[in-house]
């Protein structure tokens, strides 16, 4: 794991961009750029493409916008909004209590399932283990980056 970052309008740890680059131990490697914008007249986006072996994706993060995906030698498919809310539902993906109707669309309230468990005395559906994980990597890139970019282990 490596990573870079940049505080180019001067504040202080936040950082304008972010370079994740990642290497698996199958060989496979990964990179994740994050960019932070002070023009005000365009909307943050949350544009995300991922490309693997024999399919790719691509979502934009808003409630209105698609999730497309292809895999190799079929056609492009693409659903949003509600439609892509209640495939979710429909093929078990989601509860359909979790699902929230806002303008333009759908979207999936992730903090439903923490609720209902605090409501009924039970633990946490994601427990603070699975959560380390994530975190770990985090920290690990801004170890590189602090260290001009040296890779840090995740092992």
């Amino acid at each position: 794991m490596s990573g870079t970052v940049r505080e180019v309008h001067g504040y202080p740890r936040i950082d304008d961009v972010a370079v994740a680059r990642m290497g698996f131990a199958n060989g496979g490697v990964a990179s994740l750029t994050s960019v932070w914008h002070d023009i005000v007249d365009r909307p943050s986006l949350r544009n995300v493409e991922l490309f693997s072996e024999n399919l790719f994706l691509s979502m934009d993060g808003t409630p209105e916008g698609p999730l497309t995906w292809q895999f190799t030698g079929e056609p492009v498919q693409s659903l949003q909004g509600e439609a892509l809310a209640r495939a979710c539902i429909d093929d078990g993906t989601a509860r359909a209590g979790d699902l929230a109707i806002v303008p333009g669309g759908a979207m999936f309230n992730p903090l439903t399932p923490f609720i209902d468990a605090i409501s009924a005395g039970a633990p946490s559906p994601l427990p603070f283990s699975e959560a380390l994980p994530a975190h770990r990597l985090v920290d690990a890139i801004y170890a590189s980056a602090d260290n001009s970019g040296a890779a840090v282990s995740t092992r």
